[in-house]
């Protein structure tokens, strides 16, 4: 999917222009974690906020998302309630988030 008309201007974001977005997780309130790959093949795991347009770099590569998702799992981060719904631990997951991406804007809001 081509990435459309993104300027940094308008996306109020100083980031190398996206070539392809793909998104590929939404919550409720149609925000999505996007894959992006800029112009120079390099991808990135992103938020897009629907209400604020603009990519926040989550991890700076696929591997660094997995191997993030994979330790939320390992350190109970990530959890099933009682009903067995997915539930996550905020303050754990902020935490955790910004000692495997300390690079990536999203952990450092």
């Amino acid at each position: 999917m081509k990435a459309g008309i993104f300027t940094t201007k308008s996306m109020g974001y100083d980031m190398i222009l996206p070539f392809h977005i793909v998104p590929f997780l939404a919550n409720y309130s149609s925000d999505f974690i996007c894959y992006v790959e800029d112009k120079f093949d390099k991808g990135y795991i992103s938020l897009f906020l629907h209400d604020d347009p603009k990519l926040i770099i989550m991890h700076r590569s696929p591997i660094k998302f997995l191997k993030t998702i994979n330790e939320f799992y390992k350190k109970n981060v990530f959890f099933l309630d009682e009903d067995g719904y997915l539930d996550l631990k905020w303050d754990k997951e902020g935490k955790l988030g910004l000692a495997l991406n300390p690079d990536a804007e999203y952990w450092n809001l």
